[in-house]
C-alpha cells in the first residue's frame, strides 16, 4: 500500500470544498491553528460572550451567553497549553508520526474480510504522549452548553486540509483537518453510541461509510481513536454529562473507552460533566486518573455580591426586560439572584419568559411581586431541584437516593459532604458511594499534579435571598 494515501480527500471528492493551508518544509501546519492565550484576560476576553442588546432583538433564550468567572479564565489557558502541547506531539512534518496516521486512517477503511483487522490498537498508539484531560464540573443551569460552545469559538471549528510537502518530491501529501469536535456523551452510556455519533460529527470531511463499519462494539476503541488521529482533530469536547447518562453499568465502559483514547493519543480531552457525573466516574471507572489528568475545574453559581452576578443582572434586564425602564429597580439583583440562585442559564430563561408575555410596544409595570411571579412560572420545572439546593445550604440531610436523584444541580461540595454524612448501614451501594465521595475529597486536597479549580469567591447566599 502506497504511504502517500493518507486521507478520503486523496481518493475521493470530499462533501465540502474545503481549505487547503499548504506548509512550509519542516513546518508543523498543527501549530497555526493554536489560539494565542497567554495571560488571564486574553482568556476571559476569548471565552465571553454577551448577547446582542439592540432594540427588536432576538428575546428567546440564549444558552450561549458567558460571563467568565475565575475558573474559565484558568480552564481556558490550560487548554491552550494542552492543545499547544498535543500539536507539538503530532507532528505532521514527522515521517513518524505520519506513518501513525497512515495506519489510522487504513484501519478506519479497511474493508472487513474473515480475518477481521489487520491494525491492532497499539498500531494507532502514539508513544510518549501525556494525557490531556480537562473535566469540567458544572451543575444544572450553570452553563454547560455555553462552556461547549466557548470551546467551540476559541479553538475553532473549521474543516480544511494540510497539505504538507515531502522533501524531492513536487507535490505533498494531504491530511484532514478537524480543529475541534463536540460528541455528546450517549444517554445510554454506550461505547458504541458514542462512536457513531463521533461519525456523523465528522462525516462533513470524512467517508463515513467506512468509519461506521468500523464502529463495531469489540472494536470502537480503536475505530474512534483511529478517526480522530485521521483527522488531526485539536480538541475532543465530550457532554453534557448527567448522573442519568453516566450510571449504567455500560457508562463504566464508556468512561474507560474515554480514557483509554485520551491515554493512546494525547489530544485534548474537556468533559463537561455535573457533580453527580463526577461521583459516577468514581464510583464506576477504572478511567478517574486519566480523566481528570489535567484537573478538575468546578465552575459553580455566582455569588449575590459578584461582579459576574451584577454583571448577569444588567444584561438580563437591558436584553430583555427594558421595556419596563431603561434601568433596574434597586431590588431587582437580589430578586433575580433568590430565584434563580445564582445561575446564569435560569436568568436568562426568567427574562426570556417575561420579555416573551409583553406586548410589543406597550408599555409595562414590573414590581418585585409581579417579577416573582412571572419567575416562579418560568421555572416550574425546576422548582424541585432549587428548593433541594435551598435546603441543602442550610444544612439539610439527604437519603443516598435523593443525593443521587439531587446531583445534577447540587455543587460537588454539596454531594461530597451529604455523602461523608451517610452511616452505610452495611450497605453496599452506600458504602461505594461514600467511598467515592472521600476520594474526591482526596482528590481536593492534591498536589500540583491532580488540580482542583474553585470559584475565588464564595457562592453562599446571604439571608435575604430566601425571601423569594
Amino acid at each position: 500500500m502506497s504511504t502517500e494515501i493518507t486521507s478520503t480527500a486523496e481518493n475521493h471528492e470530499p462533501p465540502l470544498q474545503l481549505t487547503t493551508y499548504f506548509a512550509q518544509l519542516g513546518e508543523n501546519p498543527a501549530l497555526t491553528r493554536v489560539p494565542v492565550l497567554k495571560t488571564s484576560a486574553q482568556a476571559a476576553a476569548a471565552a465571553q460572550f454577551l448577547p446582542d442588546l439592540s432594540p427588536g432583538g432576538d428575546i428567546s433564550a440564549d444558552d450561549r451567553i458567558l460571563i467568565p468567572t475565575s475558573v474559565h479564565r484558568r480552564l481556558f489557558l490550560d487548554l491552550a497549553q494542552s492543545v499547544t502541547a498535543s500539536a507539538i506531539e503530532r507532528d505532521l512534518s514527522n515521517p513518524g508520526y505520519r506513518a501513525k496516521v497512515i495506519t489510522a486512517h487504513r484501519f478506519i477503511n479497511h474493508r472487513r474480510d474473515t480475518h477481521g483487522h489487520s491494525v491492532f490498537s497499539t498500531d494507532v498508539a502514539i508513544p510518549k504522549v501525556s494525557t490531556k484531560v480537562h473535566f469540567a464540573v458544572v451543575p444544572n443551569g450553570v452553563g454547560q452548553h455555553a462552556l461547549i460552545n466557548a470551546c467551540q469559538r476559541v479553538f475553532q471549528t473549521e474543516n480544511m486540509l494540510f497539505e504538507v510537502p515531502l522533501e524531492g518530491r513536487p507535490r505533498g501529501i494531504r491530511f484532514a483537518r478537524m480543529d475541534t469536535v463536540v460528541v455528546p456523551f450517549p444517554p445510554n452510556g454506550s461505547p458504541g453510541t458514542f462512536g457513531r455519533a463521533l461519525v456523523k460529527q465528522v462525516s462533513p470531511i470524512f467517508d463515513a461509510r467506512h468509519a461506521l463499519q468500523a464502529m463495531r462494539d469489540d472494536e470502537v476503541a480503536t475505530a474512534v481513536q483511529s478517526l480522530l488521529l485521521s483527522l488531526n482533530v485539536g480538541l475532543v469536547v465530550v457532554g453534557p454529562v448527567s448522573n442519568h447518562m453516566s450510571k449504567s453499568r455500560r457508562a463504566a465502559e464508556m468512561w474507560s473507552m474515554l480514557g483509554q483514547v485520551a491515554t493512546a493519543t494525547g489530544i485534548p480531552f474537556v468533559i463537561v460533566g455535573t457533580p453527580g457525573a463526577a461521583l459516577n466516574l468514581l464510583e464506576q471507572g477504572d478511567a478517574e486518573a486519566a480523566l481528570t489528568s489535567r484537573g478538575v475545574y468546578c465552575i459553580e453559581p455566582f455569588s449575590l455580591t459578584s461582579g459576574m452576578w451584577m454583571n448577569t443582572a444588567q444584561m438580563v434586564w437591558l436584553k430583555y426586560l427594558i421595556a419596563a425602564g431603561k434601568t433596574p429597580p434597586p431590588w431587582f439583583s437580589a430578586a433575580l439572584h433568590a430565584v434563580t440562585l445564582g445561575r446564569i442559564e435560569l436568568a436568562v430563561k426568567v427574562g426570556a419568559f417575561i420579555a416573551s408575555t409583553w406586548l410589543g410596544g406597550a408599555k409595562v409595570v414590573l414590581s418585585k411581586e409581579i417579577f416573582i411571579a412571572y419567575a416562579h412560572q418560568a421555572l416550574q420545572l425546576q422548582q424541585l431541584m432549587l428548593d433541594a439546593v435551598r435546603r441543602a445550604r442550610a444544612g439539610g440531610t439527604f437519603t443516598l437516593g435523593r443525593i443521587r436523584w439531587y446531583s445534577d444541580w447540587l455543587l460537588l461540595s454539596t454531594v461530597v459532604h451529604s455523602l461523608l454524612r451517610l452511616d452505610d448501614g452495611n450497605d453496599f451501594s452506600q458504602t461505594r458511594a461514600i467511598k467515592a465521595a472521600a476520594n474526591i475529597v482526596n482528590t481536593l486536597r492534591a498536589g500540583p499534579n491532580r488540580k482542583v479549580h474553585l470559584p475565588s469567591e464564595h457562592t453562599d447566599e446571604k439571608p435575604e435571598e430566601a425571601e423569594a
